[in-house]
C-alpha cells in the first residue's frame, strides 16, 4: 500500500495529503506535538527548524524558522485553533518574521492534521484550506509538495531510530498530583521500590539513585520467588528539573517529560526497543510499570 497520497480540490480551495507512516499513532502523535522532536524533523532536508515559541494550547502560537543551506531564515508563525488529544490538531499557518508578525502578501492557510491508527501503523491526512485558489496555486508552485514529503521522510527515519535503528516507542499517562509530588516519586530510591514493576509477582527490592548529569541509576528487579532476576541501570545524560529526564541505559536511549497540564501532570517516556522482545511486549511491560507509578502517586495524594 502507497504511503502518500495527494489530493487537490480547487472548487473547495484544499490541498490534502495522506502519509503513511510505521509508527503507532500515540508516538506520531508526540512527535508532532513535542517541541524537542519537532525540532527534530520539521522542515525539508537541509532546511532544519529552529523554534522560538511554542504554546501548544488551542490560542497558543508556534513561531519558528527554517534554515535555508545559504543561511536564510524563512519563519512562520502558526496559531492553534483545535485539539483533540491523540486525535486531530487544526492551526491557522502564516509566513512571518522574526517578531511574529504576520505577512499580508504570501497564501494564509488553515491546517487540519488528523491521525487514524491503522494496525501497528498511522495515517496522517493533512489537510490544507485556503482563501483562494491563486493562494492554492501559489503555494504549489512555491514547492510546498517537495519539502512536505521530505519532512515527512525524516520523520519516517526519526520514528525508526534513524538510519536502519530500532523503532522508538511511547507509554504515557497522566497523574492527578502536583508536579513537585510526581517528580520527587520518580526520583527518589524510596519511593520507586514501591512501584516500579511490571505485575504483581515482581518487585524492586533496592534503588539507588545519583540525579546529576554523568550520575548513575540503578535499579534491582526481580521476581518474587526468587526465580529470575536483573539490574536495570544507567547514566543521566540530561535534566531540567519538573520537566525531563534524559539518561542511556546500555546502548539505548529514553527520555522522560513531565508535562503539567490542567488534569495533572503527563508523564511520558520515549525509549529505544530491543531487539529481544516484540514491540507490543516491550510497550506492554513499559506502560504498566508507568500505570503502577500513577497509582502509587496518586494514593499518597
Amino acid at each position: 500500500m502507497s504511503k502518500y497520497k495527494k489530493t487537490v480540490d480547487e472548487n473547495r480551495l484544499t490541498l490534502t495529503i495522506e502519509r503513511r507512516f510505521r509508527a503507532p499513532k500515540d508516538q506520531v502523535w508526540t512527535y508532532f506535538t513535542n517541541r524537542e522532536w519537532i525540532e527534530q524533523w520539521w522542515g525539508p532536508e537541509h532546511f532544519p527548524t529552529t523554534i522560538k515559541i511554542f504554546d501548544f494550547r488551542v490560542g497558543g502560537f508556534w513561531h519558528y524558522h527554517m534554515t535555508g543551506p545559504d543561511g536564510t531564515k524563512y519563519w512562520n508563525l502558526a496559531e492553534y485553533k483545535a485539539i483533540r488529544e491523540g486525535i486531530a490538531l487544526e492551526y491557522d499557518d502564516y509566513f512571518s518574521d522574526e517578531t511574529g508578525a504576520k505577512s499580508s502578501t504570501l497564501p494564509v492557510t488553515r491546517v487540519h492534521i488528523e491521525f487514524r491508527a491503522d494496525g501497528a501503523e498511522t495515517i496522517v491526512v493533512s489537510t490544507l484550506k485556503f482563501n483562494s485558489l491563486a493562494d492554492l496555486r501559489k503555494l504549489i508552485d512555491m514547492g510546498f509538495e517537495h519539502g512536505f514529503a521530505s519532512q515527512c521522510d525524516k520523520l519516517d527515519k526519526l520514528l525508526a531510530g534513524g538510519q536502519g535503528g530500532p523503532p522508538r516507542i511511547v507509554v504515557e499517562t497522566t497523574v492527578r498530583a502536583p508536579i513537585a509530588d510526581v517528580w520527587r516519586a520518580y526520583t527518589t530510591p524510596g519511593d520507586i521500590i514501591k512501584w516500579n514493576a511490571a505485575s504483581d509477582d515482581w518487585h524492586t527490592p533496592h534503588a539507588s539513585v545519583d540525579l546529576r548529569i554523568g550520575g548513575t541509576f540503578r535499579s534491582r528487579m526481580e521476581a518474587k520467588d526468587g526465580s529470575a532476576g536483573f539490574d536495570f541501570e544507567g547514566t543521566y545524560t540530561n535534566i531540567v528539573e519538573h520537566r525531563l529526564i534524559e539518561y542511556a541505559f546500555g546502548d539505548r536511549t529514553a527520555r522522560v517529560d513531565f508535562i503539567p497540564g490542567p488534569t495533572g501532570v503527563k508523564v511520558r517516556v520515549i525509549f529505544d526497543s530491543d531487539t529481544v522482545y516484540s514491540v507490543d511486549q516491550q510497550r506492554a511491560g513499559w506502560q504498566a510499570i508507568l500505570d503502577n507509578f500513577k497509582t502509587y502517586v496518586e494514593s499518597r495524594a
